[in-house]
C-alpha cells in the first residue's frame, strides 16, 4: 500500500528550530525510500529572544520567523510559501512521563479513530492532574491486545480489548502558549503539529535497533544542556539542565571584555583535555579601550572545565542511576556545545558508556558536508518527525476516501438494483 502511494512521489517539509543563540529554517524533500535531501537552510542570531527555551517576545519571534520563511523562499526560487511548518519544543521546563490507556473493542477492529481518542485521554488525563502544563506531544511505545499480544502498531487489527503505553511530553504552560501566540501573528503558515525535541533527536540519530539495545544523546545547547536515554525500544530517562555552552562564554567574558570576543576564545583556543602547550592571548577591555586584558590557555581550560562539569553533573548522576542498562552503550552528543575542543575525551573519562558525535542518518548521497555538524541534528530530526506525520496523514487522507467511495459505489448499486427490480415488477 504504502510503495504503491509513494512510489513516484516526494514530499517537502519544512522545519523550525528557534534556539537561545540562533533560529534555524531548513527545508527539506524526501524521496520515497525516506532518503532526505536538504533543500535548503536560514539562519539569523536570535540572543534575548529565547531564554532557556521559552519565547520571551512571541511577537519579535513572529517577525524573525516570517523573515526567515522568506529569504528561504527567495533563496529557494519557490513561487510559494510553505503552507505548514514544524517546530520542535525543549527548554527547561520539559518534562516527560509515563501513562497507561485500556480499551475494550465492541466492534472488534483496531481503527485509526480509537486510537486517536486514546491519545487524546492520555493528554486529557495529564492536563487535568496538572491544570499549569500544557502536553506538547504524546508517543505510544507499544499496545497489549486482548492481553496477551504485544504490537507497535495495531492499526487495523482485530481484538476486543487493548492496552496502550504512551510517553508524555510536557511543560509548564507558556512554554507551548507563547509557541501558538507567536505563530497566531502570522498569516504565512500553520504548524499542523509541535514536536519534542527528544523525538526530534532520537528521529535523526538512532535507529530502532539502537533503541532497544540501549543508547543515550546529550544536545548541548546555548542556555540549557538535553539528555534522553533510550532502552529496550523506549524513552529510559530524560532531564534538561538549565546551563549549557553560552554560560561557558560568559565566565572567560567576565573580566571585562565583549562576549564577541570571548566566544572566538572559547572557539580557538579552549579545549577541555589541559594541552602541554600554554600560549597567552590578549585582548581588548570592554570597558576600557586603552586597557589589554591576558588570557593564557591553562586559563581557558580551567574556566571551560569547571563549567563544563557543572553541566553534565546531573547528567552523570542521572546516567549512573541506570548504568546496568547503559553500561558501554553509545552515547551520542549533539548541539552546537558538542564542537567544543576535547569534549569527547572529556566525557569518556566520566562516563561509562562510548561517546560518539552524534551520526545523522538517512540523508542523501548529495548532502552538503556542512549539514553532518552535530549542531543540525534537532531540525533535521523534526523535518523527519513532520515527513512522518504528513505521510501517515496522506495515507490515512487517502484511506478514508477510498472507503467513502467505496460506500457511494454500495448506495449506488443499491439504487440501481432496486430501479432494476422494479422495472421487471413492472414488465411482468
Amino acid at each position: 500500500m504504502k510503495d504503491k502511494l509513494y512510489a513516484d512521489k516526494t514530499i517537502t517539509v519544512w522545519g523550525l528550530d528557534l534556539g537561545s543563540s540562533c533560529a534555524t529554517l531548513m527545508a527539506g524533500e524526501f524521496g520515497a525510500d525516506g532518503t532526505l535531501h536538504i533543500l535548503g537552510v536560514e539562519q539569523e542570531q536570535t540572543r534575548g529572544l529565547v531564554s532557556k527555551g521559552l519565547l520571551a517576545n512571541s511577537a519579535e519571534a513572529a517577525m524573525t520567523i516570517v523573515r526567515l520563511v522568506k529569504q528561504l523562499k527567495n533563496r529557494l526560487q519557490l513561487s510559494d510559501f510553505p503552507r505548514h511548518i514544524y517546530i520542535s519544543i525543549g527548554g527547561k521546563g520539559l518534562r516527560v512521563t509515563q501513562s497507561d490507556v485500556r480499551r475494550s473493542i465492541p466492534t472488534k477492529h483496531v481503527s485509526n479513530k480509537l486510537l486517536r481518542e486514546m491519545e487524546q485521554e492520555c493528554k486529557d488525563k495529564l492536563e487535568k492532574a496538572y491544570p499549569n502544563f500544557d502536553v506538547i506531544e504524546v508517543i505510544w511505545d507499544s499496545f497489549v491486545l486482548d492481553g496477551d499480544k504485544e504490537v507497535l502498531d495495531p492499526t487495523d487489527q482485530k481484538a476486543t480489548d487493548i492496552e496502550g503505553q504512551y510517553e508524555i511530553y510536557y511543560g509548564q504552560s507558556p512554554i507551548r502558549r507563547r509557541w501558538e501566540e507567536c505563530v497566531a501573528k502570522q498569516d504565512i503558515f500553520t504548524v499542523p503539529c509541535y514536536f519534542s525535541c527528544c523525538e526530534a533527536l532520537r528521529r535523526a540519530l538512532l535507529d530502532d535497533s539502537v533503541v532497544r539495545e540501549g543508547a543515550a544523546i546529550i544536545d548541548f545547547g546555548a542556555e540549557t544542556t538535553t539528555y534522553c536515554a533510550y532502552y529496550d525500544g523506549q524513552l529510559l530517562d530524560m532531564t534538561v539542565v538549565p546551563f549549557g555552552s553560552y554560560n561557558i562564554t560568559k565566565d572567560i567574558a567576565y573580566q571585562a571584555i565583549k562576549e564577541s570576543d570571548a566566544e572566538k576564545l572559547k572557539k580557538r583556543f579552549t579545549h577541555l583535555i589541559p594541552q602541554a602547550e600554554n600560549t597567552t592571548i590578549r585582548v581588548k577591555s570592554a570597558t576600557d579601550l586603552e586597557k589589554t586584558i591576558f588570557y593564557d590557555t591553562t586559563t581557558l581550560t580551567n574556566i571551560a572545565v569547571a563549567r563544563e562539569d557543572e553541566i553534565i553533573e546531573k547528567i552523570v548522576e542521572r546516567i549512573n542511576e541506570n548504568i546496568g542498562k547503559l553500561q558501554d552503550k553509545p552515547i551520542f552528543i549533539c548541539g552546537g556545545g558538542a564542537r567544543q575542543k576535547g569534549i569527547a575525551d572529556f566525557l569518556q573519562d566520566r562516563i561509562d558508556m562510548r561517546v560518539q558525535i552524534g551520526n545523522i542518518e538517512n540523508l542523501s548521497a548529495d548532502t552538503d558536508e556542512k549539514f553532518l555538524a552535530p549542531e543540525y541534528a534537532r531540525i533535521i530530526g523534526t523535518l523527519m518527525l513532520g515527513y512522518d506525520f504528513s505521510k501517515n496523514n496522506a495515507e490515512q487522507s487517502t484511506i478514508e476516501n477510498k472507503k467513502q467511495q467505496k460506500t457511494k459505489k454500495g448506495l449506488f448499486n443499491t439504487l440501481v438494483d432496486l430501479f432494476q427490480d422494479n422495472a421487471d415488477l413492472q414488465k411482468e
